[in-house]
């Protein structure tokens, strides 16, 4: 019983750390991702 909820607790901050690294890189990948999204925009218009 103890290890079922030492292993849901671990579940548990293991999940809070990657929606804060998630959250982080969005935060500096905000930028890049506009660009990515413009390139694809332009490469679609060329194609069409």
């Amino acid at each position: 019983m103890d290890y079922f909820l030492i292993g849901i607790i671990t579940i548990f901050i293991v999940a809070l750390i990657v929606l804060m690294i998630k959250k982080s890189m969005r935060a500096t990948n905000s930028k890049v991702e506009e660009d990515f999204d413009k390139e694809i925009v332009e490469l679609d218009t060329l194609e069409a």
